[in-house]
């Protein structure tokens, strides 16, 4: 921070009424912390490049959460600050028992900011069980799995088919 950033700081630091006054037509009352301490790491589930160019950010969620705009919305900002130039795409997934309500999106002073919300079980499971994918296949237990023992043989025959090796890296799952 240069020294004429740090003057103007402190020159503000002690309430000047009037500049105040000025810049929101009332009177500052009491100062609070400027201070916004620890940087925390925060990693995405999902975080890809589509075929137009776009960024597709997806988070995955097992309970509601009244805060997840806030979480989205700063996800947001770090996607944006990493990548100015491209559009971003935000979906949270529902993966959870019971009912999806969620919110959509944030609506606070004059920031509008929202993205989408889908419940995995609305999604036919069909194309993953089809797909020569196996993580396909495996993420299709998410959904809604008609015929659940079918969709377990069915898994569990592909995985006997890999060698040990590659077989191991989805015992994980």
């Amino acid at each position: 921070m240069g020294k004429f950033d740090i003057t103007l700081r402190d020159a503000i630091g002690k309430i000047p009424q009037k500049f105040v006054q000025l810049l929101t037509g009332q009177r500052g009352t009491k100062l609070l912390d400027n201070t916004f301490p620890a940087v925390k790491e925060r990693k995405a589930d999902l975080i890809l490049e589509l075929e137009d160019g776009s960024i597709f950010h997806l988070e995955m969620q097992t309970k509601n959460d009244k805060n997840m705009p806030f979480r989205m919305l700063e996800y947001y900002t770090l996607l944006k600050q990493k990548y100015p130039d491209k559009p971003i795409n935000q979906m949270v997934l529902f993966v959870g028992d019971g009912k999806l309500n969620m919110p959509d999106s944030l609506q606070v002073d004059n920031l509008h900011f929202g993205y989408q919300v889908v419940d995995i079980k609305t999604i036919e499971c069909k194309e993953l069980l089809e797909s020569d994918s196996l993580e396909d296949k495996i993420l299709a237990v998410l959904c809604d799995v008609k015929d659940f023992e079918r969709y377990i043989k069915t898994v569990v025959g592909e995985l006997v088919k890999l060698p040990e090796k590659e077989r191991a890296d989805y015992k994980s799952y």
